[in-house]
């Protein structure tokens, strides 16, 4: 979202932007992990004290948006300080949810985007972190000067009831 507001003071815009989506965190605990995941963040401390939790993944919260939540969730339920012997930083969230699904961590925050898809779900279990632990993550696009036909029909599209189906559909919410 920093981006495209970015991009809209420094004039480059046709508008704004427009709020099409948003990105929600998971805790994945991928298959043959001793880490509970009913429990949710709650139990990590416990589960890294124990030894249930070695390595615990989140995208990197100095320049990824979905690390940045990761942390703000971790704190809001205060274990932060508890994650950070065990912390695998990865760059974006693309990169941690790959170190997640395959095993290489006991557990992580991951988008529920990535979790949702089969191929990967097949590969652990997820549970959805609770309203209110991170600031929400908005997914906001923007229409460029001068934009081609072809760009501004597929922006309006984006913003339809069909669209948004789609998005709800692949792990987001709505923003309506």
């Amino acid at each position: 979202q920093s981006y495209v507001e970015r991009l809209a003071t420094q004039g480059l815009t046709a508008d704004d932007g427009s709020l099409y989506a948003i990105g929600q965190l998971v805790l994945f605990i991928p298959s043959g992990s001793s880490a509970p995941a009913d429990a949710g963040l709650q139990a990590l401390a416990a589960a890294i004290n124990s030894g249930q939790v070695r390595r615990f993944a989140i995208a990197n919260p100095a320049h990824a948006p979905y690390g940045q939540a990761a942390r703000q969730a971790l704190q809001s339920v205060g274990v932060w300080a508890a994650v950070q012997p065990v912390l695998v930083l990865g760059d974006n969230a693309a990169q941690t949810a790959r170190f997640t699904i395959a095993g290489s961590v006991d557990a992580g925050l991951i988008p529920r985007s990535i979790a949702a898809v089969p191929e990967f779900a097949e590969h652990g279990r997820w549970l959805a972190l609770a309203e209110g632990l991170y600031t929400p993550l908005q997914q906001r696009m923007v229409l460029l000067q001068d934009a081609p036909p072809a760009a501004i029909e597929f922006y309006r599209y984006l913003q339809s009831p069909p669209a948004r189906q789609i998005f709800r559909q692949f792990g987001f919410q709505s923003p309506d």
